[in-house]
C-alpha cells in the first residue's frame, strides 16, 4: 500500500499494481469484503433500493470504484477518467438517450468533480449528465489529514499503533491532496495543529511538513494541491447533501514533547462526525457561481458513513432520478440515473 515518490510522480513499489475490481458493476461497493459482510456493507442498501425499483446492476446502476491512495490528477493519469467517461457514454446510449446522474459518496465527491470541471467539456455535460448529487463530500479539504500526516492513522483497527501506518499514509497522494486549503473554509486564524511551540493551519502548510522532518512532504503536496483550488462549480444541475449535528474532530492539541507522534486531546465542531460542516457546506457556493440549477440541504445525525443507507437520503435521490427533467433555474428550491 506503501507508494513511492520521485520527480512529481507517485507510483508503487516495482512489481506492485494495485486495481479497484468491479468496475462498472456495484458488486465491489456494495459489500467491501464478502467474508466480513455484516460489518463491511457500504453501498448495498442504496442499490437494493433501486433495484427494487427495477434498475439493473451493471446496466443502469453502475459503480466505478477506484484505488482511494490517489488524488484525482494521479487517478487521471491512469486513465481512470476515460474509463468513467465511456461508461457514462455506454449507458446513454444503450437507454436510448437517457442521460446519467453521478450520484457521489464521501471522497467521490472531489475524484467526481475533477471529472465534471477538469477532464469533459460542458457540451459533453450538456449532453450526457442528467443531474450530479453529492453526499456529504468534503470539500476543500479535511482537519483530520493533517493529524494522519502528523501522528499517522488506524483506520479504526484499535489494536494497530497508527505511527505503524503512518509512513505508508505520507506516502499516498490523497493523504496531501485532503490536507485543508487556505481561504473562506480554512481560514488564516483557524489552527487544526495546536503544539507548545507552533500552530499549524491551512496557512503554514510548508512549515508543518518542516516541522516533521518531512520536507518531501510539501513537494507531494504542491503536486496534488493545485486541482480544484478554489472549488469550481460542477456547471450541471446539482444537489448537495451534508450531515450535521455530530461533534466531529476539528483541532488537534499536543502538549509537551507529544508532537507529532501523540494526541493529547481532540477539540470538535459540528458535523456528519468525520467531516466538519466548514467543508460540507462548501458547495453552497457553487449557487452563485453557475447558471445550472442548485439545492442544498441539511441532514441532522445522519452520520458520515450511513449516509448511503439512510432511508430519507435514498428516498431523496430516488425522488431526484425519477424526475421527467432536471430543473432549469438556479433559484429554485425543490428537491427533485444512476451512477
Amino acid at each position: 500500500m506503501k507508494m513511492l515518490f520521485s520527480n512529481g510522480t507517485f507510483y508503487n513499489n516495482s512489481g506492485v499494481q494495485i486495481r479497484a475490481p468491479g468496475f462498472g458493476n456495484t458488486t465491489t461497493v456494495e459489500i467491501l469484503d464478502p467474508s466480513l459482510e455484516t460489518i463491511t456493507g457500504y453501498f448495498s442498501t442504496f442499490v437494493s433500493h433501486f433495484a427494487n425499483l427495477g434498475y439493473k446492476r451493471g446496466i443502469n446502476i453502475t459503480a466505478v470504484p477506484y484505488d482511494w491512495r490517489q488524488s484525482p490528477d494521479t487517478l487521471d493519469k491512469q486513465g481512470y477518467y476515460i474509463k468513467v467517461k465511456g461508461l457514462i457514454e455506454k449507458m446513454y446510449n444503450t437507454s436510448g438517450g437517457q442521460k446519467v446522474t453521478i450520484v457521489a459518496h464521501s471522497y467521490g465527491g472531489p475524484i467526481s468533480l475533477y471529472f465534471l470541471t477538469q477532464f469533459v467539456t460542458q457540451d459533453w455535460k450538456d449532453k450526457f449528465i442528467f443531474t450530479y448529487i453529492t453526499l456529504t463530500a468534503p470539500w476543500q479539504g479535511m482537519a483530520n489529514f493533517q493529524r494522519i500526516i502528523a501522528s499517522g492513522d488506524n483506520v479504526g483497527i484499535f489494536i494497530v499503533n497508527p505511527l505503524t501506518l503512518r509512513e505508508m499514509e505520507r506516502s499516498q497522494p490523497s493523504s496531501h491532496f485532503m490536507l485543508p486549503v487556505l481561504g473562506e473554509v480554512w481560514p488564516q486564524d483557524h489552527p487544526i495543529i495546536i503544539t507548545p511551540k507552533q500552530n499549524y493551519s491551512a496557512y503554514n502548510i510548508k512549515e508543518f511538513y518542516e516541522s516533521l522532518n518531512f520536507s518531501k512532504g510539501f513537494e507531494m503536496y504542491m503536486s496534488v494541491s493545485k486541482f480544484l483550488k478554489g472549488l469550481p462549480p460542477p456547471r450541471v444541475p446539482t444537489y448537495c447533501y451534508y450531515g450535521s449535528g455530530i461533534n466531529t474532530p476539528a483541532q488537534f492539541y499536543y502538549s509537551g514533547n507529544s508532537y507529532p507522534n501523540h494526541v493529547d486531546k481532540i477539540l470538535y465542531e459540528d458535523g456528519d462526525y468525520t467531516v466538519t460542516s466548514r467543508n460540507l457546506v462548501a458547495c453552497k457556493q457553487w449557487k452563485d457561481k453557475q447558471s445550472e440549477y442548485f439545492y442544498s440541504q441539511e441532514m441532522p445525525k445522519v452520520g458520515h458513513r450511513a449516509f448511503v443507507s439512510n432511508i430519507k437520503v435514498i428516498q431523496a435521490v430516488q425522488k431526484i432520478v425519477l424526475s421527467e427533467f432536471p430543473p432549469k433555474m438556479a433559484t429554485e428550491q425543490d428537491t427533485r440515473k444512476t451512477y
